[in-house]
């Protein structure tokens, strides 16, 4: 709602999806519940091989991290 997005970088080993999030999700205090309950629960339902998602995203860094 603020502006977030989320990309897929790789799958790993066919059963880990490495995921990177920016926009307003980068350095977003509740971006972890975005991964877990969004992001990782909607990959897993329609993608059953995979069953962990990895956030890569570096949330201290960017042009405008949501909290820093």
């Amino acid at each position: 709602s603020h502006g977030g997005w989320a990309s897929l970088l790789e799958v790993v080993d066919g059963n880990r999806a490495v995921v990177t999030m920016g926009g307003g999700c980068q350095g977003c205090a509740v971006s972890a519940i975005t991964l877990r309950e969004g992001i990782q629960k909607a990959i897993i339902e329609r993608i059953p091989e995979i069953t962990e998602v990895v956030d890569a995203t570096d949330h201290d860094s960017g042009d405008n991290p949501y909290y820093t």
